[in-house]
């Protein structure tokens, strides 16, 4: 567990900055509004005080209806593993989750590019099951050789088969998320309201819209207690202001009128927010990695810090369409700045080609940076025993430390040791015999021949099996 006890958060905004674009979501919400499709919200929201145009579908949000949902806010909850193991969220925690949504794998054998399997699907939780560094597991790819109405369903069976981690899914809808939810209760320790296994992901329609089909799905999980993540995806220019201060406060609006219809279904509910913003290129295809991107995912988590909300920062983006120097940039770029905002959901969604292509390798590349990011996290820790006075005297005299008691007993614990990238010499680099894509395919191989994940009980299995059959029965 990595905890931001260390050092100040990153703070692109100043405190009057930061209260500007505050009251610029909150006037948001109050004088444009947030269109709901469902009409039965339109009632709930009168019911809270909301101003509501029944004709345009538009629900306005009075300051004190927002302040109220502020309050109502869980700072930190749990998720659980199949045992039962908490997994806390939110401050001062630091907790890091992978993708969900690909539908593009690379081979790591040939390097060629294939559509996602439900064989992906289970490498893919297989091999995040064994890496340390990713905390709540997706289920990375979507597989495109199961019939549609089916996707997520395969998808849940293999992460309750292949993980004993909680996970993050998709759902889309109600019958969908009915089956999953059962599924998940059936292959874990509690009730889903008790010890939730896992949150479900929802994005709101920019500019300013919740559509019915995103509603009744949120309707259905808070209902059953499971957390949820609200995380708006406005594109730049075309969906949001062009203008990064306006693209901010517009995401914020959207990120806290999900969180307010969370709140008016139950109070207790568990929640994040997150951002995902794009911008446009010139050849038509959308961004992510683009630094403007990565300024307003920092705005919008030094927004949920001083609003007192958990919130998720998704980082490891690239808009390179292979493994090129401009994937490594980018990454890094990106999780640095998630890591120095200090939010408390890091997402290293291990993706290539503006979020459309995986690779098991990149996955176990991204985990290794969690590995770096919890160690920036970690910081430095002044305390008589590491500011070493006595040390650096009697270094001064010997001439070197290298055998010093002091460096035997800290040179472990102060550095951080990574499993793939190259830190050996040039001649081994010349040669090819060490590099950071040959590492990561090496270690995927080791890890899926080595690494077997817990088994669910038979009578688990055989109750997931009859909740996938009847699902499959209803889809034909």
């Amino acid at each position: 567990m990595t905890r931001m006890d260390n050092a100040a958060a990153l703070s692109l905004l100043t405190g009057g900055q930061l209260s500007r674009i505050c009251d610029a979501a909150f006037a948001v919400l109050e004088r444009t509004g947030v269109r709901f499709a469902d009409p039965r919200i339109l009632d709930e929201f009168a019911e809270r005080g909301a101003r509501i145009e029944a004709e345009r579908g538009r629900v306005h949000f009075p300051r004190a209806l927002v302040e109220w949902v502020l309050s109502a806010v869980t700072r930190t909850f749990a998720l659980y593993s199949r045992e039962g193991d908490r997994v806390e969220i939110g401050r001062p925690h630091v907790r890091f989750s992978n993708s969900t949504y690909d539908v593009w794998v690379l081979d790591y054998e040939t390097g060629q590019r294939h559509r996602s399997t439900l064989a992906h699907v289970e490498q893919f939780v297989r091999l995040g099951d064994a890496l340390d560094d990713i905390d709540i597991l997706g289920a990375q790819v979507v597989p495109q050789d199961v019939p549609e109405p089916m996707r997520q369903i395969r998808a849940a069976q293999a992460l309750l088969k292949h993980t004993t981690k909680p996970f993050v899914m998709n759902l889309l809808n109600v019958e969908e998320g009915e089956t999953v939810l059962a599924m998940v209760e059936a292959a874990s320790t509690g009730t889903l309201r008790e010890r939730p296994r896992l949150f479900v992901l929802f994005c709101p329609d920019s500019p300013l819209r919740y559509e019915a089909c995103v509603t009744d799905v949120m309707r259905l999980a808070v209902g059953r207690g499971v957390p949820v993540g609200i995380g708006p995806c406005p594109v730049l220019g075309a969906s949001a202001p062009v203008t990064l201060a306006g693209a901010l406060v517009q995401t914020v609006a959207e990120a806290l009128a999900g969180l307010a219809f969370a709140k008016l279904l139950d109070e207790r509910c568990l929640a994040y927010l997150g951002a995902t913003p794009f911008a446009m290129a010139p050849h038509g295809n959308l961004l992510m990695a683009a630094p403007e991107c990565y300024l307003i995912s920092a705005g919008f988590a030094q927004v949920c810090r001083h609003l007192g909300l958990p919130n998720s920062f998704s980082c490891t983006h690239t808009d390179s369409k292979l493994p090129t120097m401009q994937t490594g940039y980018e990454k890094a770029m990106g999780l640095t700045l998630a890591a120095l905002s200090f939010s408390p959901l890091v997402q290293v969604p291990a993706i290539l080609d503006d979020g459309a292509t995986t690779s098991l390798q990149q996955l176990v590349i991204e985990a290794e940076m969690a590995g770096a990011a919890r160690r920036l996290l970690r910081g430095l820790s002044p305390s008589d025993e590491t500011l070493a006075l006595d040390v650096i005297h009697e270094g001064a005299a010997a001439g070197n430390l290298v055998a010093h008691d002091h460096t035997v007993a800290h040179l472990r614990s102060e550095f951080w040791r990574p499993a793939v990238l190259h830190r050996g010499t040039r001649e081994q680099a010349e040669s090819g015999q060490s590099t950071v894509e040959k590492n990561a395919v090496e270690r995927v191989k080791h890890l899926l021949a080595i690494h077997s994940p817990l088994p669910l009980t038979a009578a688990a299995e055989r109750e997931l099996d009859k909740l996938v059959g009847r699902a499959e029965q209803q889809a034909v």
